[in-house]
């Protein structure tokens, strides 16, 4: 029979360096902490330390109320493991790291997963065991705290736990000092550990200061001295970020002008679309996008720079709709879900919804797939969409493969675009497909011999078949285009189509394997991917195509959230102050991620070092009056800047 007391101060000293032993099994179990953490160990001793203070916090509370270290402990570790399996499986799986938003989307990642996606690995399993062996010693630990002073404690330990997650200090000056304010979400992930990463994202740490955000709003109000007046109606408008040519005291108009077009604007958003033509050491029986490039001669097309890879659609959604870079959410994956009080919890006056129905359009959304994912069905009428048609509203729907098809998709487009004309009312529609989702399963629709197949010599024979599901729904959504183009031409209401990828897609059980086989890229682990790496699998392709001549000149590679503002601009409706703002944005730079940063010139640099760039700064004060401003100020800053106000 062991000797508690002879052994007790052992028992002690191996429960106090339990959270270390802990932390590092478990970060064992997190991918980058291979190319990060562990190599850069000296330099991460502030982060390992905050980690362990972490860690003996949340077994404090939990002992608190078990009165037994073996358990409480117990607790911790399930919970933490948990997180970090889950952490490794997207990873391997969806190439980015586990964040809070994504605990609300638990549901509906299973219904779009690949079967087969999780397949447990030797060194999964041996993290797993090396954390529960961790506890045997901790059964022989009969430490005990009496009941009274546990009671004392609690309160102590769960304060200093919630001021950790949710606390400015820690955010501002901890934070900042360990270097957690720096870089994407993966390289928190990456240098600091799993653990900080994710109190990192729950914390929002990547938000400015109030005292930052009240200078740049300060600068934002400032009312012109000489604000101008146009057309008879004598009706004064601020006129700040104005042209030149409106700075005169007065601007007279021709009483007789030009019958304004006023088109209907149908964008597409379409799952994971790309032109695969792009990619290396790959054949194909036949091009795949065909009518992409045939609509393509004559009109707009070219890159446009998304937030995300393989997954996290609302960020690239979010991006074009609102006008703002994705990058002031902190997340690689933003998520609304995260914290639904700081995110869409009242009506933002500056998105495009409300600014097409501002200038008396009807605002539309479609999407085949739930409508509480991403928490679309809440979010959508908060940004200024009169109506949204999920797959509640598609009773009928038409499958191809696990998803609704693109062509039952395009039926609903082109049934709004007959309802708009009967009613004489021009429609946008913002419309996000979903059959080409991932997975891609080489028996995804039902046959190996598809519409269009590939030939690699670096692929085998699965890899080949998963490429070629991947591309029959490119195949279908390319289709698809060409039937809604041809519809929109043999009708008489002028019409724009933009038309444009969500995100590059997961290829593979492994997000980017077989990207990586084929030469695309240098390797598969994202968190080591070379800026040239990134360039690669933070684009997608766009058009824009209309039945009547618009006109425009080459857009060039832009960000997505500048894609909505230039499409805006390109349907001739009067602009809000907001996007012309971002139409200025042009003139000093191309486009902005947490990944990736486009100059002026077109060059592109990482993406984060340039947050404190004046131009993005203005940005990021309007979403920072957007969703937290008080109502005073939310009042006028919607007067000032959500409303259509700027004509040209």
């Amino acid at each position: 029979m062991i000797d508690q007391k002879r052994i007790r101060p052992v028992l002690w000293g191996y429960a106090a360096i339990f959270p270390f032993l802990l932390f590092m099994a478990l970060e064992m179990l997190n991918p980058a902490s291979s190319a990060g953490l562990f190599v850069n160990a000296w330099e991460s001793v502030g982060s390992l330390l905050l980690s362990v203070l972490v860690i003996m916090l949340m077994a404090l509370v939990a002992y608190c109320f078990v009165g037994s270290i073996l358990i409480a402990y117990g607790i911790v570790s399930f919970v933490l493991l948990l997180g970090y399996i889950v952490n490794y499986f997207k990873l391997m799986i969806a190439g980015g790291v586990f964040v809070p938003s994504d605990i609300f989307l638990a549901g509906a990642a299973f219904q779009v997963m690949e079967a087969g996606a999780v397949v447990i690995s030797p060194l999964l399993i041996f993290g797993v065991l090396l954390v529960i062996s961790l506890h045997l010693p901790l059964y022989f630990a009969k430490l005990s705290i009496n009941f009274l002073r546990r009671l004392a404690i609690l309160p102590v330990a769960v304060v200093f736990l919630l001021v950790f997650s949710t606390s400015n200090f820690i955010t501002n000056h901890i934070h900042n000092a360990l270097g957690l304010q720096y870089g994407t979400v993966t390289d928190r992930y990456r240098n600091h550990g799993m653990l900080l990463g994710f109190f990192s994202e729950l914390s929002g740490q990547n938000g400015r200061s109030d005292a930052d955000i009240s200078e740049i709003v300060d600068g934002l109000l400032v009312i012109p001295e000489n604000p101008g007046v146009y057309n008879a109606s004598g009706i004064l408008y601020y006129i700040g970020y104005a042209p030149d040519y409106y700075k005169n005291e007065y601007i007279e108009y021709a009483e007789e002008e030009a019958e304004p077009i006023i088109p209907n604007v149908i964008v597409i958003m379409s799952e994971a679309f790309i032109d695969p033509t792009i990619l290396y050491n790959v054949t194909f029986s036949q091009y795949p996008i065909p009518n992409f490039r045939r609509l393509s001669y004559g009109n707009l097309s070219g890159n446009v720079l998304v937030p995300v890879f393989g997954g996290g659609t609302a960020s690239t959604e979010f991006e074009f709709l609102s006008g703002m870079p994705h990058v002031f959410f902190g997340s690689r994956f933003y998520v609304p879900h995260e914290n639904p009080n700081r995110y869409f919890s009242r009506k933002i006056p500056t998105t495009m919804p409300h600014l097409f129905r501002e200038n008396g359009y009807r605002t539309v959304g479609v999407h085949p797939f739930d409508g509480g994912f991403f928490n679309r069905n809440i979010i959508y009428p908060l940004i200024g969409f009169d109506e949204f048609i999920a797959r509640e509203q598609m009773p009928n729907a038409i499958y191809r493969g696990q998803f609704i098809s693109d062509e039952y998709f395009t039926d609903r487009i082109i049934e709004q675009i007959v309802l708009a004309e009967q009613d004489d009312i021009p429609l946008f529609l913002f419309g996000v497909s979903m059959q080409n989702h991932w997975g891609f399963e080489p028996m995804k629709y039902g046959r190996l011999n598809l519409d269009i197949m590939s030939e690699s010599a670096y692929l085998d024979d699965n890899e080949t078949a998963r490429l070629n599901s991947f591309l029959q729904g490119i195949f279908d959504a390319d289709k698809q285009l060409g039937r809604l183009a041809d519809f929109v031409e043999s009708r008489d209401t002028p019409t724009i189509i933009v038309f444009f990828g969500d995100h590059m897609p997961i290829l593979g059980r492994h997000a980017d394997r077989i990207f990586e086989r084929i030469g695309f890229i240098s390797q598969q682990e994202d968190f080591n991917w070379t800026l040239e790496d990134r360039i690669k699998m933070f684009q997608t392709q766009y058009l824009v195509w209309a039945n009547y001549e618009i006109g425009l000149d080459d857009w060039g590679t832009v960000s997505s959230f500048m894609l909505g503002a230039l499409t805006a601009e390109a349907s001739g409706i009067t602009l809000n102050r907001h996007f012309y703002n971002v139409l200025q944005g042009l003139e000093y730079f191309r486009g902005i991620t947490n990944e990736l940063y486009i100059d002026i010139d077109g060059t592109f640099h990482p993406g984060w070092q340039h947050r404190n760039d004046p131009h993005i700064q203005t940005l990021e004060a309007i979403w920072n009056i957007s969703m937290f401003g008080e109502d005073e100020l939310l009042q006028t800053f919607a007067e000032l800047i959500g409303n259509p106000i700027l004509q040209y």
